[in-house]
């Protein structure tokens, strides 16, 4: 909290910065809080590099859009790029749950932000900060204790999570590093593992698109936060990248993360990811395989996962994406689910880029997933070993930073919740995006 804090106080005192001067490339030296971050290769600086606001709104604008992209644009003058939205949300089930609550309305808000403090005139190197900043409040309910997934017993989550509950949540404040001209980047601290894992333009884990969580990740890989963690990525060429992570996974929220590490409880993922420009008749893709080694409760656990995003002609602006993962019993323990495969498709979808730098296109659009996920056997609370799952979702895009977005889901099979064999779940949110 202290160091955004600092940051925008940083930004009110110091004058309107101009750019960096041109250094002369031929000498070595570090530019202190640059105004251009340092070199990336495409797909790394899609996955760290929050949405700038390079693009100028229309000078008509509404007053709240030019004022976002002014400030964002002030910021990264000094280094700081973020990306935040602020939400209004409520979902509703049908057929009420007896005993249950059945109504749900809160508030989600977020700031994810890379704040570059260095990097050398030949942009070999640079170093960063990275924070994001939760908070949120659930109007007469707490999260902790009530939410959709409660009330239907589901393992997936259907409504757009607070995640940290009540109060400000801090899930990453890291450092990192960028080095190799842009090829290589390592970060260390308390990590959000699902900004950097699995990532997906047709159901990006941030906003926009589904909002069922077995739809926005997938289910099989324990993509935690606000653990102690490492990361590291490389990408030799355009086509090529691969990322690690390793975290605990025995955090707590609000919680010093260096006083939950315990050799007992963490866990591995490495990720290989393939990107094409051309998939014959269809246009570029992204192929993803990942890998997890779990250590829960002292035993070891291992499972893979596959994550496949294709756009469906070159002018169609259309696209799919498929999920799948299998775990072993002790891997299952982390992310409590042992098989899953998840469908989903945007259209008109934004045309895939192999940076991943927008995280959702602008405009109206519409987006429909199914899930399948399969429950852990030696669970005693699970009635439904096979839970299944449809969402659709529609776009208003109202002005350039606000959107609302109706959503209907049917959940069949909860898998803890024995009365009930499928439930409708009903959501509306307006969303600032900026």
């Amino acid at each position: 909290m202290r160091v955004l804090l600092s940051v925008m106080l940083a930004a009110l005192l110091l004058p309107a910065l101009g750019a960096e001067p041109e250094q002369d490339k031929t000498t070595s030296g570090d530019i202190f809080f640059p105004a251009r971050p340092p070199r990336l290769m495409p797909y790394l600086h899609g996955l760290l590099l929050p949405d700038s606001g390079a693009d100028a709104p229309a000078r008509d604008a509404d007053a709240l859009t030019l004022s976002a992209h002014a400030l964002k644009q002030g910021l990264a003058r000094i280094g700081w790029h973020h990306e935040s939205s602020l939400r209004l949300g409520g979902a509703m089930l049908r057929p009420d749950p007896p005993g249950q609550r059945s109504r749900f309305v809160s508030t989600d808000n977020s700031v994810l932000a890379k704040w570059f403090l260095l990097k050398d005139t030949r942009e070999r190197h640079g170093l960063f900060l990275s924070c994001e900043a939760d908070w949120g409040q659930g109007f007469h309910f707490s999260e902790r204790r009530e939410s959709v997934r409660h009330s239907l017993g589901s393992l997936s989550q259907p409504q757009d999570s607070l995640r940290g509950g009540n109060g400000l949540f801090l899930p990453e404040l890291a450092l990192g590093t960028t080095l190799c001209s842009g090829r290589y980047l390592a970060m260390v601290g308390s990590l959000n593992a699902a900004n950097y894992l699995d990532r997906n333009c047709y159901a990006p884990y941030r906003n926009g698109n589904l909002l069922n969580s077995s739809l926005r990740t997938n289910p099989c890989l324990p993509l935690l936060w606000g653990n102690w963690g490492y990361l590291t990525a490389w990408q030799p060429n355009k086509h090529l990248y691969t990322l690690y992570a390793t975290t605990g996974s025995n955090g707590r929220i609000n919680h010093n993360p260096l006083r939950c590490i315990n050799s007992r409880y963490w866990v591995h993922i490495g990720e290989f990811g393939y990107l094409y420009a051309e998939l014959p008749g269809l246009g570029p893709g992204i192929a993803r395989l990942q890998y997890v080694a779990t250590r829960h409760a002292g035993s070891s656990g291992h499972g893979v996962a596959l994550n496949l995003e294709q756009q469906l002609g070159h002018r169609s602006g259309t696209g799919i994406f498929i999920r799948s993962g299998i775990n072993d019993r002790d891997a299952a323990a982390a992310s409590r689910t042992r098989a899953a495969l998840t469908v989903g498709a945007s259209f008109p979808a934004q045309q895939l880029c192999t940076d991943n730098t927008r995280t959702a296109p602008a405009g109206n659009r519409l987006a429909a997933g199914f899930l399948w996920q399969s429950a852990t056997a030696n669970e005693e609370s699970v009635t439904y070993r096979h839970e299944y799952g449809v969402e659709l979702s529609a776009f208003w895009q109202l002005t350039p930073t606000l959107y609302l977005q109706p959503d209907l889901q049917y959940i069949v099979h909860p898998a803890r919740n024995a009365g009930r064999k499928g439930a409708w779940v009903w959501q509306l949110q307006a969303v600032l995006s900026f």
